[in-house]
């Protein structure tokens, strides 16, 4: 971040600044919440207080150890949010910003990757993207920064408006309306209308950027007075279409449709849902003005590593499918379609765990994920979790993970091929580990 002066922190937050003995600084660089992270003596600290700690109790150590300053506040997570509003308006770059019950990740990834090649971008790490996380992404961009790409989620409703405050986007992305968080609100509708918060405080001269096979999404075509722009696969008003669609080992292959004219497109990624990230960042990549060739270059060169899903690991000729970073209704049904899609000269297999934050709907999307893999070409499905093991029909159910490896490794020969999807509280990716490291 660039420099702030301690006064303007002081009179932004209306808190006061302790600075460690001897510091003589007189503004800082850093902000950050964490005291196990380096910092200098031009680095802030601001307690934030969770459920199972207080920040408050660190503030000793952080000044001793770095020799920086410390925000004395009562309410940090509030402080944060505005001292980034307040420097987020210093800077008209454009802010993409993404939202979405699935492929906010993997669609801000691709995004950058493309605003990278042209731009200076800056973007959100991993998936910091609520109301901690997004403000110390806006605190990352510089004077020379260009693009800015940030994701927006939250669990419940005016989350994303109080993100929305403070990173005030100038393209506004959403992926689709599915059902994750479902539990906490109740409906797609609410869901839906959560997401919209993202509208809250746009640009009036702004873009709107949105899924046309999304029935919620495609109702507010025209209802703002923003630009639009659509992408999807099967609505042939979308602005971007992809058709002609073959699924490989290898990855996707599709003719991108654009004013009429077909673009031959792939992709390093398998499963629709790719498809619609790839069209997704594609808009995007228009909106920002950077040459087409230069779009359809960068998403081409997106592998699972950049995207970080859908890992696809082989082992001693069995492929193992990395889905395990989180899920939710919509994402399992996808990552399933996938599985069905991909060709193997062995058996497929699925292990499937918890959906969590499901509320009311915990039985009944269970069973149906449940009856869709048991009507996929699938040799077997082996589960963990009380509510997978209950509502999901399969060969193998399982208390814990090394139960689950030993039933596992046991069915497993060459050329299969295994996906593992569950929420990531369920700890599946300790099974990718034991899998890596023993098979």
């Amino acid at each position: 971040m660039e420099k702030l002066a301690i006064g303007e922190i002081e009179r932004i937050t209306d808190c006061k600044i302790i600075a460690a003995e001897g510091n003589c600084n007189d503004f800082v660089d850093d902000i950050t919440i964490d005291t196990r992270k380096p910092a200098t003596t031009t680095s802030l600290y601001i307690p934030i207080k969770g459920d199972n700690f207080d920040g408050h109790n660190f503030i000793q150590e952080f000044l001793s150890k770095s020799g920086g300053f410390a925000l004395d506040c009562h309410d940090g997570k509030k402080a944060l949010g505005d001292i980034a509003r307040s420097y987020r308006s210093k800077f008209s770059i454009p802010v993409v910003a993404i939202t979405g019950s699935n492929g906010k990740t993997s669609t801000k990834e691709m995004i950058a990757a493309i605003s990278k090649a042209q731009f200076n971008t800056v973007s959100t790490q991993g998936n910091l993207n609520n109301d901690i996380g997004a403000p110390l992404s806006i605190l990352n961009i510089y004077k020379s920064t260009e693009v800015a790409v940030l994701e927006a989620g939250m669990n419940n409703p005016g989350e994303i408006s109080y993100i929305s405050s403070i990173i005030r986007p100038t393209i506004a992305v959403f992926t689709n309306i599915g059902t994750a968080h479902i539990g906490n609100l109740g409906s797609r509708e609410n869901i839906f209308k959560a997401k919209m918060e993202l509208l809250d405080f746009i640009d009036a001269d702004g873009s709107i950027i949105l899924n046309a096979d999304d029935d919620m999404l495609w109702s507010i075509d025209g209802t703002f007075p923003h630009k639009f722009t659509s992408f999807g696969i099967h609505n042939e008003k979308a602005f971007l279409r992809a058709i002609n669609i073959i699924e490989d080992g290898n990855g996707i292959k599709f003719d991108l449709v654009l004013n009429d004219v077909n673009h031959s497109t792939k992709l390093k990624l398998h499963g629709m849902h790719s498809i619609y990230n790839a069209l997704a960042a594609i808009a995007v990549g228009i909106e920002l003005e950077i040459a087409f060739e230069s779009i359809i270059e960068q998403i081409t060169m997106i592998t699972t590593e950049t995207i970080d899903r859908q890992n696809i690991i082989e082992k001693n000729g069995i492929t193992i499918i990395d889905d395990c970073y989180n899920a939710n209704r919509d994402s399992m049904l996808s990552s399933l379609a996938m599985l069905s899609n991909l060709k193997t000269e062995g058996n497929k297999y699925a292990v499937l765990g918890d959906l969590l934050e499901l509320g009311n709907f915990n039985e009944e999307f269970h069973e149906e994920i449940g009856k869709y893999a048991n009507s996929l070409n699938l040799k077997g499905i082996f589960t963990i979790g009380e509510s997978s093991n209950k509502h999901i029909e399969s060969i193998s159910k399982n208390d814990n993970i090394e139960e689950l490896f030993v039933n596992l490794k046991s069915i497993l020969k060459k050329d299969d091929m295994v996906l593992i999807k569950a929420s990531n509280a369920i700890g599946l990716k300790k099974l990718v580990k034991l899998l890596e490291g023993n098979l």
